[in-house]
């Protein structure tokens, strides 16, 4: 006799069930349900495996409901987590793309050396020093982001 795990037996089984819809699975129920009063069982009503189908696909409605409820909240949760997280700077690969020419970023270099510089149609960065500016080519830049708004006048960090 050969033996087979918990799994494999819920494998196999699995494999033969046919796959119903949840709304289907309540039709069933509720068919059952309505033919109840000649089935063989003679369960009569509120009585028996009848009433726990009819039950059972109630409960089984009210659930499917909630999840949709859940789902909607969320989507929407997920919608205002995906907006917020744009308006956090983050660093942006030279390789993914560039910043706006001439517009003052925060620059990550090969040392993961940290400058604020703006790029030029030269394809170099430039960078105000010490009233000098110090060019440096792009291949050797890694990343880049956007510099945070300044403070509003008259803005605490309350």
């Amino acid at each position: 006799m050969s033996s087979i795990t918990l799994e494999e037996s819920q494998d196999r089984s699995e494999a033969n069930k046919p796959q119903l819809t949840v709304e289907e699975l309540v039709k069933t129920l509720r068919q059952h349900w309505k033919g109840c009063d000649g089935c063989e069982r003679d369960c009569g009503p509120y009585n028996g495996d009848c009433a726990l189908m009819i039950e059972a696909a109630d409960v089984l409605e009210s659930l499917v409901s909630k999840c949709n409820g859940y789902k909607d909240k969320f989507k929407a949760a997920l919608a205002e987590n995906t907006r917020l997280a744009e308006k956090i700077p983050h660093w942006i690969s030279v390789n993914d793309r560039l910043p706006e020419q001439y517009s003052n970023v925060l620059i990550c270099d090969q040392n993961g050396c940290e400058w604020i510089g703006n790029l030029h149609e030269d394809n170099r960065w430039h960078f105000d020093e010490v009233d000098e500016i110090t060019p440096m080519w792009l291949n050797a830049s890694r990343y880049w982001m956007p510099l945070p708004e300044p403070p509003k006048a008259g803005e605490t960090n309350a």
